[in-house]
């Protein structure tokens, strides 16, 4: 049961972190070009030459 509680707590915290640089980046890109889907698609490029 401990095992399970800390693969859980991994995961939670990994999803906090994966989506607090996805929103980063995509705030970035949303200021470097002003329009939200140009910003979407800038940083769908940024992810592919990562």
């Amino acid at each position: 049961m401990k095992t399970l509680f800390s693969r859980l707590i991994t995961v939670i915290a990994c999803f906090f972190i994966f989506s607090a640089a996805w929103f980063c980046l995509w705030s970035i890109s949303l200021h470097l070009v002003e329009r939200p889907d140009m910003a979407v698609l800038l940083f769908r490029l940024v992810c592919v030459w990562g």
